[in-house]
């Protein structure tokens, strides 16, 4: 029999914690890293758009799309285009999509493949945006978009998924635009600045409830160097509008009668802002900033109605927030984040016996299609990496990136995004680390 040293009994019970509290905090609602996600090629990524829960594609400015179809588990980096400054990406389906540029030269692509291939659109009546910062799927066919942020505002209009755009009459009532946010056909709402250079702006929100026909100016602030950044609204009364300064943020704005009228709703302190999200009345977070280089800026959430604000860890530089839910929700910055109650990395603890070595298993099934599992053992608590790599070496996907205790484990890896042919894959730990080869036929 073993005799229970001190160290032996202090490590046994340290274990015990660290196994508990991982079960405490998978319990929570929260937002975190999807450790399995890419990381942003600049400072953040720029925009996220899910269709349902398993389906969702990210932008980078630097011109890279990806996609999910397993609710951010996997992602794939599906096209890239050199220098193309993307800025933003809606779709309304599986197939047909817009994204945005700040390429004044090619503003606008559609796309009817899920993003497969884009193809530059110029079919716009009367006046052409010289950028794209917010599109707002309005209804089975409709779609608007606005921009951009650093002037030139415009507003367009596709009433045939994307084909076709017209442009819409604001009668200069803003002189850049960021963000645009549709309730219904009808109603609608953009945001942006109203002046001339950037230290004179003050923050302005246009409203439409003809389809953008006619727009009212339902918000000025008093206040200059501002301009209105991101909507977020939890029903048809209740919105929010960030408010990003040149500095740090003082306020945001917020309605509480359908966007009619806008107040001033002035943090505790001053945070760095451009996304914004609220969950209900109470729940809502903050975050944002785009700065070359980084410093990278913190996300705040406030579970009082904004009263008080304290700090969401490894959030950073989130420009856009997409709850598909009051549990589920997914955010871009310089990672991809999910809210919810469990981590994303679908990692299986088959048994909690300490094992006396480390070791990978092969795959099974192998050859496979289009899913296989790996099994791993872990003889001390520590960071654990788990690659998948292609023939040519580069690494495809990352399926364990955190700190495990000691255990046996599963993963699964779904490659149905992939096509046929030998892969590896390496298990990583401070003092361990081999490779195998995996096989996948089609």
């Amino acid at each position: 029999m073993r005799k229970l040293t001190p160290h032996f009994i202090l490590k046994f019970f340290t274990f015990i914690f660290l196994l508990n509290s991982q079960n405490i905090f998978s319990q929570v609602y929260q937002w975190r890293v999807i450790e399995t996600g890419p990381t942003a090629s600049s400072t953040r990524f720029e925009d996220v758009y899910f269709i349902n829960n398993n389906t969702g594609w990210i932008i980078d400015i630097d011109g890279l799309v990806y996609k999910t179809n397993n609710g951010g588990k996997n992602w794939s980096q599906i096209y890239s285009q050199a220098f193309a400054g993307y800025r933003s990406i809606a779709f309304f389906d599986s197939s047909y999509g817009v994204l945005g540029t700040l390429d004044s030269d090619s503003t606008l692509f559609t796309t009817t493949n899920g993003g497969l291939n884009w193809t530059l659109n110029t079919n716009i009546t009367g006046t052409m945006p010289h950028g794209i910062c917010g599109i707002s799927i309005a209804g089975p066919n409709l779609v608007f978009a606005s921009g951009r942020y650093d002037g030139f505002a415009t507003v367009i209009k596709s009433t045939n998924r994307g084909v076709t755009w017209t442009s819409l009459n604001i009668d200069n009532k803003a002189t850049s635009l960021i963000d645009c946010y549709f309730q219904n056909e009808n109603t609608g709402f953009v945001c942006g600045g109203l002046g001339g250079g950037f230290s004179s702006r003050r923050t302005v929100i246009l409203r439409t409830t003809n389809s953008g026909l006619t727009w009212d100016s339902v918000y000025l602030s008093t206040t200059s160097g501002e301009w209105g950044w991101k909507f977020s609204f939890i029903n048809s009364t209740t919105g929010y509008c960030s408010v990003e300064r040149s500095g740090t943020a003082t306020y945001y704005a917020k309605t509480t009668n359908g966007g009619a009228n806008w107040f001033r709703q002035n943090y505790n302190f001053f945070p760095v802002v451009q996304g914004i999200c609220f969950l209900n009345e109470n729940t809502g977070w903050v975050g944002g900033g785009h700065e070359f280089p980084p410093p990278y800026s913190n996300t705040f959430g406030t579970t009082n109605g904004g009263v008080t604000w304290v700090g969401v860890p490894n959030l950073l530089n989130v420009n856009v927030f997409q709850l598909l839910s009051d549990t589920l929700g997914f955010a871009v910055g310089n990672r991809v984040y999910r809210y919810g109650k469990d981590s994303i990395v679908n990692i299986e603890n088959i048994s909690n016996i300490i094992p006396t070595k480390f070791e990978l298993k092969q795959n099974y099934p192998n050859p496979f299609n289009p899913s296989t599992n790996f099994e791993f053992r872990i003889a001390d608590f520590g960071f654990v990496k788990l690659k998948i790599f292609n023939n040519l070496g580069k690494e495809v996907e990352r399926l364990v990136n955190q700190n495990l205790n000691a255990g046996t484990y599963k993963v699964q890896w779904d490659a149905s995004e992939y096509s046929s042919g030998v892969y590896y894959y390496k298990l990583e730990t401070e003092k361990f680390s081999e490779t195998k080869k995996l096989l996948l036929i089609k």
